[in-house]
């Protein structure tokens, strides 16, 4: 004897759904036999083929399952297609992106090492006036700063 009343709950609502309630006595006789019969047909095609008979295994729901799953199928591929593209896609900007950063930023390193090659250039040609010996004295003072420095500014209010 089974734990529970599962089973018998299950059959009864089973019972409800295929026949009706609340029908006179000879209708519901009837009704019954028809199920009966449809059951044991059910039953003998079972043990012929090894397949139950339940709502997932007749044939309107197989092939709405295989149906249901092919397209799955092809739309998952056409995703992954449209996916492939995008990423190709995207992967090549992310290169051009580099190759013009790249480039970018080789004129502007290029750029301040020709000014500063040109400044030093002409630091390096600039030549200060040669000075006769003549003209240099022992006796020369020197100031450490120029006039301008030493004595401050006039203000004028």
């Amino acid at each position: 004897m089974p734990a529970t009343t599962n089973m018998g709950e299950a059959q009864h609502y089973w019972t409800n759904e295929q026949s009706s309630i609340k029908l006179p006595l000879v209708d519901a006789i009837l009704l019954a036999q028809e199920i009966d019969q449809r059951v044991v047909e059910e039953v003998k095609t079972a043990l012929l083929t090894g397949i139950l008979a339940n709502k997932q295994t007749e044939l309107f729901h197989c092939t709405s399952h295989k149906t249901h799953h092919h397209f799955a199928t092809a739309c998952k591929a056409c995703e992954t297609n449209e996916l492939q593209t995008l990423s190709k896609h995207l992967q090549n900007q992310i290169e051009e992106d580099k190759m013009k950063h790249k480039e970018s930023s080789q004129h502007q390193h290029e750029a301040p090492r020709t000014t500063q090659c040109s400044k030093w250039q002409k630091i390096k040609s600039f030549s200060l006036p040669a000075i006769q010996d003549s003209q240099l004295s022992s006796t020369t003072a020197v100031d450490p700063q120029p006039p301008s420095l030493l004595k401050p500014a006039m203000e004028v209010y």
